[in-house]
């Protein structure tokens, strides 16, 4: 592992960007519905992702495989 890496600290956030709920920690039911719909969409694009590159990888290898062997003969 190594030890030289320096943790990243990230800007806080501009104050014309936050919410302007008076109480920022309740929000209402229409963004909580927002949030979970944004948060299943993420979910399922990844998981798309991750079939797609499941599928690539054995195909790729076997691509490179197969024009090496080909190349050489």
């Amino acid at each position: 592992m190594q030890k030289n890496i320096k943790p990243i600290h990230l800007p806080d956030m501009p104050t014309y960007m936050r919410a302007e709920d008076k109480d920022p920690g309740q929000s209402s039911p229409r963004s909580q519905l927002e949030v979970h719909i944004i948060k299943s969409l993420i979910v399922s694009y990844f998981d798309t992702v991750r079939k797609s590159m499941n599928d690539m990888v054995p195909k790729t290898v076997m691509a490179f495989l197969v024009n090496k062997t080909k190349n050489l003969a």
